[in-house]
């Protein structure tokens, strides 16, 4: 069996692999990041899958344009639509555009996702056969789909969250293993944001540590440009983090929107150096600093979110393996995307690019694929802000040196004082 992941989101398909892995071991599992790598290109070989599980949001892309194109193409194998929103006018345009099934990402079981997986190889291979009067071959995928009886997904309601102590007033947001919630804590009346991670979809054990761990990190901070954790606990089914409400959106949202002066930039600057203090007095890394990951609270302060990454250095417990590349591409460090271990000045690094695109609007390289943003980040030369921002030059020829060593030591060096 020969599955095609088309998702955004790495732990997503990294969860839908183990899903399906645990189900068919020898199965041919191929991840695709539509971020990274663009749509596939016109000759781009489908025949060589049996299914195709095809996500909704493929970061400024939209799934339902894929499969537009998908119809163009002659031998085009099953369809399962992913999304998050758990729309039902989105399930309806999928499947008039030829999805054949459509699966809710809150809801998704490995239950669910295999029956679904087994449904559209099988009526597929039924097409096939009705249309040809020719058998499949035997020990192809349609062997594997027929025997078994046939169990339509469809459109699972939402599954009711009890947490005990909260009233859980609409979502956020999902990623690919939690979804995050407003609530109301009922003995304070507080709004809260509960970041919830269903247990029973995950049989990899990697993600509840990671989830466990980001609240132990952020209990060790203390910082006012930190986000507040108030709770972790578990339920049967879930384990959730509580923490504070930042209504004010994310730095990502304010630089699109119509950008940043220059004077706004230092300010939420030297708000984010003053974060990094606190977190790397604590012998802490973030590995994954991004404007996403900068928040505003409603008197227009930051603070910095998403521990679920970082590495403390005093310690033995590691998420991650050698030579593994942990952060998100705009923003990460040379000795990253080289697979070295990261330390403070990796962080710092990290903390140039988002200040130069706070003071241009744009990162710091630009490239059409992956592996071009990466080899930038190692060899191109360090880009020039524009003659009106020349004074901020040399603090970002400092921040994204290519070398560690020639970077701020710490943030305490770029910094000195308070904030």
């Amino acid at each position: 069996m020969h599955i095609l992941i088309i998702d955004d989101a790495a732990d997503f398909r990294a969860l839908i692999s183990q899903f399906i892995a645990i189900e068919w071991p020898d199965a041919d599992i191929t991840e695709y990041d539509p971020v990274a790598f663009g749509r596939p290109a016109d000759d781009f070989d489908w025949s060589l899958f049996d299914a195709v599980l095809l996500d909704f949001m493929l970061g400024v892309e939209d799934g339902l344009d894929y499969l537009r194109a998908f119809r163009k193409v002659a031998a085009m194998p099953p369809v399962i639509f992913m999304t998050g929103s758990g729309s039902e006018d989105v399930a309806a345009k999928a499947i008039k555009l030829g999805a054949a099934n459509y699966l809710r990402k809150h809801d998704l079981s490995r239950r669910r996702l295999i029956e679904a997986i087994r449904d559209a190889i099988s009526e597929s291979q039924a097409d096939m056969h009705n249309a040809s009067s020719v058998a499949p071959a035997p020990g192809n995928a349609a062997e594997i789909g027929a025997a078994f009886p046939v169990h339509p997904a469809g459109l699972a309601a939402p599954e009711s969250i009890q947490i005990n102590g909260y009233e859980l007033i609409r979502k956020l947001g999902e990623g690919g293993m939690a979804v995050v919630y407003l609530t109301r804590h009922r003995d304070s009346g507080e709004e809260r944001v509960l970041k919830i991670l269903d247990t029973r979809v995950s049989t990899d054990p990697d993600f509840l540590d990671r989830f466990i761990h980001e609240y132990g990190v952020i209990s060790k901070i203390s910082s006012p440009h930190v986000i507040r954790i108030y709770d972790q606990g578990f339920t049967s089914d879930h384990a959730y983090i509580s923490m504070e409400h930042l209504p004010g959106g994310d730095l990502k949202e304010r630089i699109r929107d119509g950008g940043i002066s220059a004077g706004d930039a230092l300010k939420i600057f030297r708000q984010l150096v003053a974060a990094l203090k606190a977190v790397h007095d604590a012998g802490i890394v973030h590995r994954d600093l991004k404007p996403q990951n900068i928040m505003f609270r409603a008197d227009g302060s930051i603070a910095l979110l998403d521990f679920g990454v970082a590495k403390e250095l005093r310690s033995e417990h590691n998420l991650t393996k050698v030579g593994f590349v942990i952060g998100t591409p705009n923003y990460i460090s040379p000795e990253q995307v080289e697979g070295h271990a990261a330390d403070f000045r990796s962080d710092l690094y990290s903390t140039g690019a988002i200040l130069y695109e706070m003071l241009t609007g744009l990162p710091p390289y630009r490239a059409d694929t992956l592996a071009g943003l990466m080899y930038a980040h190692c060899h191109a030369a360090i880009p020039r802000l524009p003659a009106s921002l020349s004074e901020y030059q040399i603090l970002i020829d400092r921040l994204l040196a290519k070398a560690p060593g020639d970077r701020y030591p710490s943030a305490h060096d770029l910094l000195p004082g308070g904030t």
